[in-house]
Parts: structure tokens; sequence; C-alpha cells
């Protein structure tokens, strides 16, 4: 990257690629919404206000149930998750959680690294290695992905907060620490602590 903040359109989404700065990542399986939904989701593409639309835009999709789910099967959601461990290779991996059927992730990139470059490769080995295990063909992955680069300390634990918290708002566990596909590095679990403390008060 030859810009430390290298902005860009990606199809209908802004894309931000600072260096040595945490991201928020955000993709999705390749889902069939209703004619309803697909609207809902369009009008927070084109909003112009995404970043704090996107909790509406999440929302959809924790609550979104169909036979495209494939993230809650064990053995894609085991392969997923090694791959995104992988990625501690290009940077720090900070937290991230596997929803039945898309990822937050958070993750700081060395210099030199391109985020779209790590997401593309990503999600290509996970692709062909889902298909397989399913014995299907057709796109796995949405092929769009959300980014947002974090600005302070309070928005960090306040995301991190949320990757962690989100199979619980989602009603699939009632504590954090019960869903298999959440991990978070031992320096953040230690931090988040007192983040929620201050948070609660």
């Amino acid at each position: 990257m030859k810009d430390k903040y290298q902005y860009f359109w990606k199809r209908n989404l802004p894309h931000v690629q600072p260096e040595n700065t945490p991201l928020f990542v955000n993709y999705s399986l390749k889902v069939n919404l209703s004619d309803e939904i697909k609207k809902r989701v369009h009008a927070q593409k084109v909003s112009y206000k995404f970043d704090s639309n996107f909790f509406v835009y999440d929302q959809i999709f924790d609550k979104h149930k169909s036979k495209e789910n494939y993230l809650i099967i064990p053995e894609i959601a085991d392969m997923v998750f090694e791959s995104i461990l992988y990625l501690q290779k290009y940077g720090d991996l900070h937290a991230f959680t596997i929803m039945p059927n898309h990822i937050h992730l958070l993750l700081s990139l060395k210099s030199g690294h391109s985020l779209s470059y790590l997401m593309q490769n990503h999600k290509r080995f996970t692709s062909r290695k889902a298909n397989i295990i399913l014995n299907r063909e057709g796109k796995f992955w949405n092929k769009e992905y959300y980014d947002h680069y974090i600005r302070d300390d309070i928005e960090f634990y306040a995301i991190a907060w949320y990757i962690i918290n989100n199979p619980v708002s989602a009603n699939l566990v009632l504590h954090w620490k019960q869903w298999k596909y959440t991990w978070i590095s031992e320096e953040l679990s230690e931090q988040i602590g007192e983040y929620i403390d201050v948070a609660r008060r």
C-alpha cells in the first residue's frame, strides 16, 4: 500500500485501509434475501451514513433464517475459524466471531499488506473448501465486505465488545464465552473486562 490512508469504492461500499490501525471488518454469506429485506439493505448502503447505520444492517443478518446459514455447520465453521487465525501472519488479530451467516473481525494489518488482497484470498480459499464439504457449486460469500477503521480507544473497545457479544445479542447463547466460534486475543481479553466495568457504571 503506497498511501497510509487508501480510500476507494468497490461495488456499493466505500473502503478505508489505513496501515497499523485497527480495522472492523464484516462479511457475509451469499444468502437469498426477500425483496423487502433487499430494499432495506440497499437503503443502508446508499444512505451515505452507512457507518452509523451499520448496526441496523447487521441486525438484518442476525435475524435472517435460511438454508444458506452454512456457518452453523461445525465442519465449515471450524475450517473458517482456522483460516481467520491464519491472518495473524499479516498483522495483529484482536477478535472475531463467526455467526450463522456472517463474520465480524477486528484486526490491525502490518505495513505493506492490503486488506482487499487478504479478504480475496481468505474468501476464495474458504469458499472452495466449503463447497467441497457441501457438495455444491456457486458463490459461497457475498462479494462485498464492510470495513471501518477505528479512530480511538473508546471505539476500539466498544466494537470489540460488540463483536464478542453478538452471539448473545442474536439469542444464540446466554454468555459470550459459550459461543465456540468467538475468539479474542489474550491481551484484549484482559482489557475488555475493564471496559465493560466502566461502561456499566
